[in-house]
């Protein structure tokens, strides 16, 4: 049973809620008004009945000269207020929308003109007064805020820049570490190759040993495989001469090997023409050379100049005749002692990789 009511309840809702249902209601009762009167007056009851069938007689209409009879309950309780129901719901939207835009207009209108009644009203002496006491409020709670943030600032700035310089100092300045690395163990043994050319440059002449370029925190904890590779690199790049002095010796205790730094005593041996000239063979391929006539075009020099130059650079063995050309100039290049030399007084301008 209450499955039945809540259907019905459900269905009147629906119907309820349609436009055109409602209408339809509102239409009825308006065009059939005084049988709603009729119906809750206090007379009898028959008198009632006899009052709601005078007023659903049946009427007569003319069409053409010819009386057509038409029922009155159909006209009065369907026809008139479906009429009136269309009209409502087709007609006066029509009629309506005009006359509601031009209502929302003069609305609009009335809104701007207040609106620029206010924006144009001036503000009185009291005011006035409190506007500006407040802005000057807000100024200084900004000005206060803006010296306490400085401050703050200041005070984590002066505290980064003191815990990087015991960072520093924790670290050592001794370290050959890859600074990309977090682990020195994650580097490649080539990772190395710059940091360690800085770290024996700073050596003083003696011997030295790979370890002698780490810290000992920082060899205890480099992996074994990592230390072969890096031994069998600065031995290679000791041989090819690399690095300014450094020679091989041998091996020692723990068989690592041992290397030598001497004191630089060529650097007396050329003059600076020479040694410029010397430079410019640095960057030549292998197995190509420059003749005289070639590097009095590379540096203006004189060819006399040159020549001499190149005389010295053969004795002193820093270059070699590679044989001639198609205009039958002598080529020279650059010898491993004219290579060495170079390295030894950071004249070298492209290092082999």
């Amino acid at each position: 049973m209450d499955e039945i009511f809540k259907s019905i309840k459900a269905f009147l809702y629906e119907r309820s809620a349609s436009p055109l249902f409602g209408a339809f209601v509102i239409s009825w009762c308006a065009w059939n008004y005084k049988f709603i009167v009729t119906l809750l007056s206090s007379e009898k009851l028959d008198d009632k009945f006899s009052k709601i069938d005078t007023l659903f007689d049946d009427v007569a209409i003319n069409l053409y000269f010819v009386v057509v009879p038409f029922s009155g309950e159909i006209l009065h309780g369907f026809i008139a207020p479906a009429i009136a129901t269309a009209f409502y719901i087709y007609v006066y939207p029509s009629l309506a929308k005009p006359v509601f835009e031009h209502s929302l207009k003069k609305q609009k209108e009335l809104r701007e003109i207040k609106q620029a009644e206010e924006n144009n009203r001036l503000l009185s002496v009291e005011e006035s007064r409190k506007l500006h006491t407040k802005i000057a409020q807000l100024q200084a709670e900004f000005d206060q805020d803006t010296q306490d943030y400085r401050s703050q600032i200041s005070s984590l700035t002066e505290t980064i820049n003191n815990l990087e310089k015991d960072l520093k100092e924790a670290q050592g300045s001794n370290s050959v570490t890859p600074s990309k690395f977090d682990d020195i163990n994650d580097a490649e043994p080539k990772e190395f190759d710059e940091s360690t050319r800085e770290k024996i440059e700073s050596l003083p002449a003696g011997e030295f040993q790979l370890s002698d370029l780490f810290t000992k925190e920082s060899w205890s904890i480099l992996d074994p495989t990592l230390k072969k590779s890096l031994g069998k690199r600065l031995k290679a790049r000791a041989e090819r001469g690399d690095f300014m002095n450094v020679t091989y010796k041998g091996r020692g205790t723990g068989n690592q090997a041992i290397y030598i730094k001497k004191l630089n005593e060529s650097s007396n041996l050329l003059d600076e023409n020479v040694a410029s000239l010397l430079a410019n063979f640095s960057g030549l391929p292998d197995n190509h050379g420059y003749t005289s006539n070639m590097l009095q075009e590379e540096i203006g020099e004189n060819i006399e100049n040159i020549r001499d130059a190149i005389d010295r650079l053969l004795e002193l063995k820093f270059i070699d005749r590679l044989g001639q050309n198609e205009d039958g100039g002598m080529l020279y290049r650059l010898s491993k002692d004219g290579r060495k030399y170079l390295i030894e007084n950071n004249l070298l301008s492209n290092e082999p990789a």
